[in-house]
């Protein structure tokens, strides 16, 4: 678990960065959800600051349980 888990939540976490990308297939995910919302109301600088700001919230939530976890795996060797 140890060498597995660095690379598994790097992977993780850049899958979710690259969610992102995806929106041009028309997948519901955050991006596009915001482009559907905007389409209506046409304030798309604001709601684009809100999709950022959920993408830098998320990978941060995302990094700092990666840092618990391997943390806890990592009991028991040397530092």
């Amino acid at each position: 678990m140890r060498s597995i888990l660095p690379n598994a939540a790097n992977e993780v976490i850049s899958l979710f960065k690259g969610t992102s990308i995806v929106s041009v297939m028309a997948i519901g995910e955050l991006f596009y959800q915001v482009q559907v919302i905007y389409g209506r109301n046409g304030r798309v600088v604001p709601l684009l600051m809100v999709a950022t700001a959920w993408y830098i919230l998320l990978t941060t939530a995302l990094s700092v349980l990666q840092y618990y976890v391997e943390r806890h795996f990592a009991k028991g060797s040397a530092r």
